[in-house]
């Protein structure tokens, strides 16, 4: 526990550096699960008090007293969260892996990616949402709760995780939850780099979730395509 470290010191000497994942017991996957007949019945599974549990137990994370902490990139509440995202994917029966990378202000940084695996890997489908916060209205990076952005998309795809472990799917599901976005989306350009030049991964749709319920004029899904 603690502040996400500095490391570009160590890195510049040609070591490398990773975060171990937490020490959890392991939870063996099912092998009879229902295929999704009707998306509705997966709907209706979706439980509110799970999506503002989830709202409130982050946006305490690095409090020292229980109140409203914060998750920046270089506070401790940022670390709080990857193992609190890991473990809670872990708990739904997903495999879940850290996808660490050096951010820009030389600390080790953590995205945390779970996956539900699907009966053709051929196609992949992901999920996404940012887990640090930004203290634009405080100036004070030891406060920024985030409860809004993006404290309410990580609990949608935390509870949308947890509704579809529970199927047999056809292709496999990607939950990314990405660290450094407040800061020139860091997390999400490292991720995407590792995704298509490193291991190729064959997504063919991607669906970011930020600032559920915020007060704007009207409800926004952006949509950005190629011609197939």
């Amino acid at each position: 526990p603690g502040a996400p470290p500095y490391v570009r010191d160590i890195i510049d000497q040609g070591i490398s550096i990773e975060k171990l994942p937490p020490l959890l017991p392991v939870i063996p996957q099912k092998s009879d699960l229902p295929e999704i007949t009707d998306p509705g019945a997966v709907a209706e599974s979706v439980s509110v008090q799970q999506l503002k549990q989830r709202i409130l137990d982050l946006q305490s994370m690095g409090s020292v007293d229980g109140g409203l902490g914060s998750r920046e990139y270089s506070q401790p509440g940022n670390v709080e969260a990857a193992e609190y995202l890991y473990r809670r994917l872990a708990s739904y029966g997903l495999n879940v892996w850290y996808e660490d990378f050096i951010a820009d202000n030389g600390r080790l940084l953590l995205n945390v990616v779970g996956e539900i695996p699907g009966n053709d890997s051929s196609k992949m489908y992901l999920m996404t949402a940012h887990f640090d916060s930004i203290a634009d209205d405080t100036k004070n990076p030891v406060l920024a709760p985030g409860a809004l952005d993006n404290a309410t998309g990580i609990s949608v795809l935390l509870e949308t995780a947890r509704a579809l472990s529970g199927y047999k799917l056809q292709h496999p599901v990607h939950f990314a939850f990405f660290n450094g976005e407040e800061y020139a989306f860091q997390g999400a350009h490292a991720f995407a780099n590792n995704a298509s030049t490193t291991e190729s991964r064959p997504y063919v749709g991607a669906f970011n979730v930020d600032s559920v319920g915020a007060s704007l004029s009207q409800n926004q899904l952006y949509v950005n395509a190629t011609q197939s």
